[in-house]
């Protein structure tokens, strides 16, 4: 018991550290494909987020990462790709902690795989994408409404 939560803290720092910005050179331009190989990964971590928060009943940030998801794919059915990708990541880091904050496990899709290293390495500050966010208009369900709203 006490390894499996030793395990869940340190996905969840590994996941937090390759979220700190650093930006070299260029900015990136994100591919459709890459944006929705991101978002589909994205969706799949918040729904298990959300059958986490609605057994476990903790649900502190779930709004939060459904409204950053939802704009995430608002922001790909504009063409904005890269900031799609910027805001899914958001939303991705924040259902990890709904999850982790429950007792459950992540899946391997709340980690990074080779191809999102480097959107995580280039993201704007978790402050900047909300208050993007903010900017958007788009509604933050609260926490334990957000549990039956549709990401995918």
């Amino acid at each position: 018991m006490k390894q499996r939560k030793v395990m869940r803290i340190v996905l969840l720092l590994w996941v937090l550290a390759v979220s700190i910005p650093v930006v070299y050179g260029a900015p990136l331009k994100a591919s459709k494909a890459e944006a929705g190989h991101v978002l589909d990964r994205t969706a799949a971590v918040v729904a298990t987020a959300q059958q986490c928060a609605a057994q476990g009943r903790k649900y502190e940030g779930l709004g939060l990462a459904v409204a950053h998801q939802l704009w995430a794919r608002r922001l790909f059915d504009q063409g904005d790709w890269t900031m799609a990708i910027f805001h899914s990541l958001r939303s991705r880091i924040l259902a990890a902690r709904v999850i982790t904050s429950n007792q459950s496990d992540l899946l391997s899709e709340a980690l990074y795989d080779q191809q999102e290293q480097k959107f995580a390495q280039a993201t704007p500050t978790s402050q900047e994408l909300d208050q993007k966010l903010r900017e958007s208009k788009i509604e933050v369900p609260n926490d334990p409404a957000a549990v039956g709203v549709q990401v995918r």
